[in-house]
């Protein structure tokens, strides 16, 4: 399952976490991904993922004066940019940037979970093979 999120995460490059809601073991997320989603409704901007039966969540800010790592689970809601994701033997691993100005520039957000679900704005769920075939259609449009 581990390589599974990194995929969904990796598909979701260059959008953004716009909001995380805590529901008892899951963490529900909010990303911008409008590149994406327009191929789904032109009107919509967003994807739900929900992290099921996620623990040990935290985020290790890039070395900059003054920060630490913390697993205050409010650094979500920090518009974070996403870079890349990997896993390693324990966690799921996404490289995040932070636009704005604030001391914080990035970090690496790390978490374990049994299951991702991905669901459009109008909340009707999409499989990870439909997510990548809605990026590959984008990205093959993109590069003609």
């Amino acid at each position: 399952m581990k390589n599974t999120i990194a995929r969904v995460f990796n598909i979701l490059h260059d959008g953004k976490t716009i909001g995380c809601m805590l529901k008892n073991k899951n963490l529900e997320l909010t990303i911008e991904v409008s590149y994406a989603t327009e191929l789904i409704n032109p009107k919509c901007t967003k994807i739900y993922v929900a992290l099921n039966h996620r623990s040990n969540v935290s985020f290790i800010p890039w070395p900059t004066k003054g920060t630490v790592p913390t697993n205050d689970i409010n650094i979500i809601n920090t518009e974070l940019d996403i870079l890349k994701t990997k896993t390693n033997a324990n966690t799921i691993e996404i490289m995040c940037q932070v636009d704005g100005k604030t001391e914080l520039v990035g970090g690496i957000l790390t978490f374990t979970a049994a299951e991702i679900l991905i669901f459009t704005e109008d909340k009707k769920q999409i499989s990870v093979d439909g997510l990548q075939k809605i990026a590959d259609e984008y990205w093959a449009n993109f590069k003609s």
